[in-house]
């Protein structure tokens, strides 16, 4: 079964900024105002800033966030509503994320679900 990924618009500006590499708590919170109509871009494999990905990321005006995340589906189901429904389930899920791409007017994070340690002290 392949792996798909979702490109979500996050919604927010500057605030959501990372810093040292961490996002503000911001940033998930704004991961839960996001919907499938903010899927950007749907993709198989690794994520690729090729000259075309930056310049449909790039929007000199504003800062822009994006999050990706993935899950295994059948071929051709990939752009079915309910696949990306999972997907922004995942999204939602996710309480950590990993920084893919850092640029002056947007930045690129893998968001995933982290099962916390319990701390038994």
């Amino acid at each position: 079964m392949p792996h798909y990924k979702a490109l979500f618009r996050i919604p927010g500006d500057k605030e959501l900024k990372a810093h040292n590499g961490y996002v503000p708590d911001a940033f998930f919170t704004a991961a839960q105002h996001t919907t499938t109509n903010d899927i950007v871009l749907m993709y198989e494999g690794g994520f690729v800033l090729s000259s075309e990905m930056h310049e449909k990321l790039n929007h000199p005006d504003r800062f822009i966030s994006y999050a990706s995340v993935g899950a295994d589906t059948d071929e051709g189901n990939q752009n079915s509503e309910e696949f990306k429904n999972k997907l922004l389930l995942l999204l939602k899920q996710g309480n950590h994320a990993r920084p893919l791409e850092s640029h002056f007017h947007y930045q690129v994070f893998v968001m995933e679900y982290i099962e916390p340690v319990i701390d038994d002290d």
